[in-house]
């Protein structure tokens, strides 16, 4: 579990994402459960469910959050796959459907039914490891 730290990291993820509107859908102190995380550029990243009832995980920069507890998940598997869409590799840790397919988020957030449901089942799963 992950939160946000404070208000100045608060002011940093907003610098570092450029965001125009400033809402980054983070409450600060909030526990966050991590679904998945991938490295960019040494950077590990998680993927987060801001509110309960998202039908897909977004990602952030570990960097602005503390860990509360660091138990790995044990629906993790090691990804380390080739990208279908560039050269570079997709490495990280996900559940086995979604480590093993570097397409899989991508039909996950444009609203396939079985990447959903999976999707669905291990958040439910993790909630409450």
């Amino acid at each position: 579990m992950f939160d946000i730290s404070n208000e100045n990291n608060k002011r940093e993820f907003l610098k570092y994402f450029r965001i125009s509107n400033g809402d980054v859908d983070l409450i600060i102190d909030k526990e966050y459960v991590v679904y998945g995380m991938e490295f960019r550029d040494d950077i590990p990243w998680g993927y987060i469910c801001t509110e309960d009832y998202d039908e897909y995980p977004k990602s952030f920069p570990l960097d602005f959050f503390d860990i509360l507890n660091s138990k790995i998940s044990s629906f993790w598997h090691l990804s380390y796959c080739a990208d279908k869409n560039s050269s570079e590799r997709m490495n990280g840790f996900f559940f086995s459907e979604w480590a093993s397919d570097s397409s899989f988020y991508e039909r996950l957030v444009d609203g396939d039914s079985i990447e959903v449901d999976l999707f669905s089942d291990y958040k439910r799963k993790m909630d409450f490891e």
